[in-house]
């Protein structure tokens, strides 16, 4: 309905769970994806401490990805805010194609340092930050 207001906005920080894809779009365009882990933590009513793990598919678009797949590796912990995105899937086999559920990111913040004989520091200077915003 036009005129109501919705939202749809995902803010995690979390590590990379996998070492980043790039890939190409059929129309061209560049697109990283990888995982990003997250931990939650409670206490049952008994007083047990609890700690669940969830990993969340992640894909950056454009510059962002090409930036993404320079700095992020596997274990790097990082910010991301982006929104919700379901994409359908051909999956050989299958009559009907699988919805996936991903965010996508429009910014990226590294929170750790830079490791020694990190394969993406380019120069010897560290980029920690990046966006989806065209320069």
């Amino acid at each position: 309905m036009p005129g109501q207001r919705s939202v749809n906005e995902v803010i995690m920080i979390g590590w990379v769970a996998n070492d980043p894809q790039l890939k190409e779009s059929q129309s061209g365009q560049k697109l990283t994806v990888f995982n990003l882990g997250t931990r939650r933590f409670w206490t049952t009513k008994d007083g047990e401490p609890r700690e669940e793990v969830q990993y969340h598919k992640v894909a950056t678009w454009g510059k962002l990805a090409e930036r993404a797949h320079k700095i992020l590796s596997k274990g790097r912990r990082v910010y991301i805010r982006g929104y919700l995105h379901n994409r359908k899937i051909e999956v050989e086999g299958e009559e009907k194609p699988r919805v996936i559920t991903e965010v996508v990111v429009n910014d990226l913040l590294l929170l750790d340092r830079r490791r020694n004989g990190d394969r993406k520091e380019e120069n010897g200077v560290e980029e920690e930050v990046a966006n989806g915003e065209e320069e």
